[in-house]
């Protein structure tokens, strides 16, 4: 008798939490299961890469002042005392093996000629590189970890990635505390780390222009 009892409980339970499932289900628009089987597609697609590849661009061209190029090597050193337990190897040395983009730094060194797009020319070289070695990764199959350098590293990346896939949709989630959208025409710099989201969305802003430019 009190195994009977317990079985009708049971079978009580899973009525109400199945009749709960039902209306909670029926709550769910096709849209959202539309959003969220999207988002399971695309995390598949980032599991689908085996292994990532860590590309160190050292530029520091793009900025007002120096000292940028030194980030990569401060974040392999905090990753050497943090001894991640994932990255340390058995014999105690880290291994971090890296694809590096040849930078152009010593252009400081000649000065810039362009003073509303500074050391535009050397720039144009890193960018370049950046972009076919981030293109190269993920046609490989790889996942780019990319690591600067002043933020005009960034047009590099987004290029390669658009290269490597021409005829996806791309998306950025940029995270800065200004939009680094300035063009030639409208910063008040000259300086390029402002410029990266101009250089990947074409956007001149002319609209807004307090330069001219020779």
């Amino acid at each position: 008798m009190c195994l009977l009892v317990l079985s009708l409980a049971a079978f009580s339970f899973f009525l109400q939490t199945a009749s709960s499932i039902k209306n909670i289900a029926s709550e769910i628009s096709i849209a959202a299961l539309r959003s969220f089987k999207k988002i399971l597609l695309q995390y598949q697609k980032v599991a689908e890469f085996s292994s990532i590849a860590l590309i160190e661009v050292d530029s520091e061209l793009g900025a007002g002042t120096g000292g940028q190029s030194m980030g990569t090597a401060a974040l392999r050193e905090a990753a050497i005392q943090k001894q991640s337990a994932l990255m340390h190897a058995e014999n105690g040395v880290l291994s971090l093996d890296s694809l590096k983009v040849q930078t152009e730094n010593c252009a400081d060194a000649l000065g810039h000629k362009h003073k509303h797009a500074k050391y535009i020319d050397a720039l144009y070289k890193v960018l370049n590189g950046t972009s076919e070695l981030v293109a190269q990764t993920l046609q490989a199959g790889l996942f780019p970890v990319v690591l600067g350098g002043d933020r005009s590293t960034a047009a590099g990346t987004i290029a390669g990635i658009k290269k490597a896939f021409p005829d996806r949709r791309l998306g950025v989630v940029w995270m800065d505390a200004h939009a680094d959208i300035h063009s030639p025409y409208t910063t008040p710099s000259g300086n390029m780390h402002g410029m990266p989201l101009a250089i990947a969305t074409t956007t001149d802003n002319f609209a807004k222009k307090i330069n001219d430019l020779d």
